[in-house]
């Protein structure tokens, strides 16, 4: 009996799994496709509307000169230009900022502080401020860590020549993609997720969302969808939904790239995806009834509905890892024949090719070395099956409502493998999650183990794969606690005859 019930949860989680592998084919079909689609193009610039770039800041001390440094050399005119500082640090970032806008104000900008004690709303509610205290009809948001290029609103803006559009949102790119494995493995999700996904939504009339940075809302479109909602932590895709279901048209650029930092620590990676997946979940449960009502086609709503609940897939990834030792036993202890199971249920299996096919065409597509940037395409499948257990626990706290503060994503001003490691960076702590990652790593060595001395070889690099990444997420994680500070980081230089 118990065989049978590891063979039926086997068999749940394989079909629901299956159905977002029906999603990933489709995003495959649509870019074999889209290759004789033209991108959206925009005429040259005209005319200059009032503009208001919005930078909001946590305790970004190591990059809040950079980011001013670049937001200054934005071509645009200096009379149509606003830069708000949405600040709610609470250390000496605030301070530096305060130097930044004098200086900045006495080079001809208009750039004024506002800064919060009390981070009400968290990110939402600090650009939900900044909106009331600007007259410009367009918006631009940049976080901390992000390098826009001189010439990224004169490739945005023509866009809003069509009175439709409330978004404009660029593809990001990493300055610091080949520091580490870590780096290297998470330019290539995102780079999947821009290049495929947002790119292949936004052609195919499908709804996109606005990545919470990198990109251009209308204002007037930001009131209509009823404005940010501090109490989702993506806000951006709660915005994004709303203003879609109420007709607003989004467009992607992916040839508009807006450079920025990654993560260099497992600890800030997890922290990012936990309040991603999160907040998608919390967006979800709110969107959802609107989606199902409303007048989308099928697979429009299909395509939303795989969007909002897409981090649906790491419990099921959970289970699964928990399951591999019980499979095998199956196979091995069982009296009862059930070749014929296995076989039925390996159709479901292929669902995992697409995303090894996403995954190389976005590469291919996108940098002129993308061979040399293959290798890394496995330690991302790995990557993704170890942050079941982080991602799991915010799917199930976004499905109960549990209230949490917005982690900010750490940034050190990384910008290369050879960045000089002289300064003090954020202190680390251990999580509870990293222990169960741990034990899974050793239950799933155990099991690999199992299945070489059994030869049952077919399911050996599933396993290897889990095993990888759940022992290089726990031992990274631990490495870094037991150090005085979680990472050396470099100290920023600048010309100080030109910045203050």
């Amino acid at each position: 009996m118990r065989f049978d019930f590891v063979l039926a949860l086997y068999a749940v989680v394989i079909m629901a799994l299956t159905m977002y592998a029906v999603h990933a084919w489709i995003m495959f079909f649509y870019y074999v496709r889209s290759r004789r689609k033209k991108p959206p193009q925009a005429k040259a610039i005209e005319k200059f509307p009032l503009v208001c770039v919005q930078l909001p800041m946590y305790n970004e001390k190591f990059v809040v000169e950079r980011l001013l440094r670049q937001i200054t050399q934005l071509d645009w005119p200096r009379n149509r230009l606003e830069i708000q500082i949405l600040d709610d640090s609470t250390d000496e970032t605030t301070e530096i900022c305060r130097r930044l806008v004098k200086y900045y104000r006495t080079q001809g900008f208009r750039i004024r502080l506002l800064h919060r004690t009390d981070r009400k709303g968290y990110k939402g509610g600090a650009l939900t401020e900044g909106l009331a205290r600007t007259r410009a009809s367009l918006v631009a948001v940049f976080d901390a860590d992000f390098l826009p290029a001189p010439d990224f609103l004169k490739r945005t803006i023509p866009h809003f020549d069509d009175p439709k559009v409330a978004v404009v949102q660029s593809r990001w790119e990493h300055i610091n993609h080949d520091y580490s494995l870590l780096t290297r493995v998470q330019a290539i999700l995102l780079d999947q997720h821009f290049a495929i996904e947002q790119q292949m939504r936004n052609r195919f009339g499908h709804f996109m969302t606005f990545n919470g940075t990198a990109g251009v809302w209308r204002k007037r479109a930001i009131e209509d969808a009823g404005g940010w909602d501090g109490n989702c932590l993506a806000e951006d895709v709660d915005l994004s939904f709303r203003a879609q279901l109420k007709g607003w048209k989004f467009i992607y650029l992916n040839d508009t790239r807006s450079p920025s930092e990654l993560p260099i620590d497992v600890a800030g990676f997890k922290t990012q995806q936990f309040r991603w997946a999160k907040g998608t979940i919390q967006a979800g449960k709110k969107l959802l009834p609107s989606i199902f009502s409303s007048n989308l086609s099928f697979l429009s709503k299909f395509e939303a509905v795989v969007h909002v609940t897409a981090h649906l897939v790491y419990p099921l990834l959970f289970i699964l890892a928990l399951l591999t030792l019980p499979l095998l036993l199956v196979r091995t202890t069982s009296n009862i024949d059930y070749r014929s199971y296995f076989v039925f249920m390996s159709i479901f299996s292929v669902g995992a090719l697409p995303y090894f096919l996403l995954y190389f065409f976005a590469q291919k597509d996108s940098y002129p070395d993308w061979k040399s940037r293959l290798g890394a395409i496995p330690f991302a499948i790995s990557a993704v099956m170890a942050l079941c257990v982080n991602n799991s626990i915010a799917v199930i706290e976004g499905f109960l409502g549990k209230a949490s503060e917005f982690v900010r994503t750490p940034k050190y001003n990384i910008t290369g493998h050879n960045a000089s490691k002289n300064k003090k960076g954020y202190r680390s702590k251990l999580e509870p999650s990293t222990f169960v990652e741990l034990g899974l790593g050793i239950y799933l060595t155990a099991t690999a183990v199992y299945a070489l001395v059994t030869m049952q070889l077919a399911i050996l690099p599933f396993i290897v794969l889990y095993t990888f990444g759940f022992l290089y997420f726990s031992f990274s994680a631990i490495s870094a606690a037991l150090k005085k500070d979680r990472v050396s980081v470099r100290e920023p230089v600048y010309d100080r005859a030109e910045t203050p």
